[in-house]
């Protein structure tokens, strides 16, 4: 049985969501004062 390649899908998230990002980051910058820690949750996020 010949393997079909896979689906490509596309995930878009909704303004609540991309606010819910953005307050977690900004508590990480002001709860932790770690900068790098919020940026990299920033990148995962997206590229997830």
């Amino acid at each position: 049985m010949p393997m079909d390649k896979p689906s490509k899908y596309r995930v878009l998230l909704s303004k609540d969501a991309l606010e819910d990002m953005k307050e977690t980051k900004k508590y990480i910058l002001t709860t932790f004062r770690y900068r790098e820690y919020a940026e990299e949750f920033s990148k995962k996020s997206k590229k997830q």
